[in-house]
């Protein structure tokens, strides 16, 4: 095809790719040892998943600052889990990688979400890392050296316990997932609507009606010329919470025009919202919209850690303004503020284990930003 186009030129074949790929791999393992050298402290970033081919996945990415206070961050592994998925398996990666990169005394803290083979990752590297090295602020050094790592040194992805936190307040709400909600469709395709017990939840409506849109190229185009309407409505994910607030947020918009296409379809009245229902969901949204936020904040491209004390705090104390219908919250179901409370109950639990750490309170005091206040 590119000879038939007037290309010329020898094209190189797969064998050669992978030859100077593997060569321009080794070439930046060389930069980035000459960049950490500088560093006097780095810290990790981890985690692992399932690709759509079927293989584990783990990428580790590495955090630190030069001596000129210049902010670097590169991958410094992506790699197929061979074996199970435990803590001492993902260990073994983790340290060997240190020692690729000669970095395994400057490591200060991993931060990965709250899966338990985390927990048991950070306890098998501290292990295998103390073999080698004493605490930094040992007396007397016996060891190679002295290391930064410490048996406080898991740093708990806070958009991580968010997402937990708010999976159980829906889940809690009886909002089903996105899965349930294919499979209940895949059922109605084989049988009917009348045979189906549809949810009673708005959530779980709301997210059945805007897949069956969804799925068909005939209803995505009515939905389109639909008077007044400007956009779709994107279904949630069952990996990502908020995606379920912005679908709300997203059916208030757009709540004449689904009330017009179940009026239009009668075999999907069991959808249809009541008065009732949208209250519950406007009610939901604004219970959602200051987790949102936070997630928002704390997934970006910046250090947040110096917030995450004071967010467990302000989070907790929207919680239980909620449960107790104070304030702004005075209006809310009562059947909303039932499920609040398994809320509360996970992000203390959370809280509890990292209160204890003092890495979140030293990079408080140490932000400009705040440390005077």
């Amino acid at each position: 095809m590119l000879k038939s186009a007037g290309f010329e030129e020898s094209i190189p074949g797969a064998d050669t790719v992978s030859r100077r790929l593997c060569l321009r791999l080794d070439a930046l393992d060389s930069e980035l040892r000459i960049l950490m050298a500088s560093a006097s402290s780095i810290a990790l970033s981890l985690d692992g998943w399932t690709s759509q081919n079927s293989l584990s996945m783990l990428a580790i990415n590495a955090h630190w600052m030069s001596s000129a206070f210049q902010q670097y961050r590169a991958c410094i592994e992506f790699v197929e889990i061979e074996g199970n998925h435990s803590g001492k398996n993902l260990a073994n990666i983790v340290a060997t990688v240190l020692e690729r990169f000669h970095i395994s005394d400057k490591v200060m803290t991993i931060t990965a979400d709250n899966a338990s083979n985390n927990d048991t990752l950070h306890r098998c590297l501290f292990q295998k890392l103390s073999r080698r090295y004493d605490e930094y602020l040992a007396d007397t050094v016996i060891r190679e050296g002295t290391m930064k790592f410490t048996q406080n040194s898991q740093i708990r992805c806070f958009a991580h316990i968010l997402n937990l936190v708010m999976k159980t307040i829906l889940r809690s709400l009886r909002a089903s997932s996105h899965k349930e909600a294919c499979d209940l469709l895949d059922d109605v395709a084989k049988r009917s609507w009348k045979a189906i017990n549809a949810p009673a939840s708005p959530i779980a409506k709301l997210r059945l009606l805007v897949l069956w849109i969804a799925r068909s190229p005939q209803r995505i185009q009515k939905w389109d010329n639909r008077p007044g309407c400007t956009k779709a409505i994107h279904y949630d994910v069952d990996t990502r919470w908020n995606s379920t607030f912005v679908m709300i947020e997203r059916a208030e918009e757009c709540r004449r025009q689904l009330e017009d296409t179940v009026n239009d379809e009668p075999d999907i009245e069991a959808l249809r919202l009541t008065p009732e229902d949208w209250r519950q969901l406007s009610d939901i949204k604004k219970i959602l919209a200051p987790f949102n936020e936070y997630t928002e904040y704390v997934s970006r491209d910046s250090p947040s850690i110096h917030m995450a004390a004071r967010m467990f705090k302000e989070l907790r104390s929207i919680l239980l303004a909620i449960k107790e219908r104070r304030g702004e919250w005075q209006n809310v179901s009562l059947a909303l503020t039932i499920p609040i409370s398994d809320g509360i109950t996970l992000l203390e639990q959370y809280h509890d284990r990292v209160k204890d750490n003092d890495i979140y309170y030293i990079a408080s005091i140490l932000d400009p930003r705040i440390k005077t206040k």
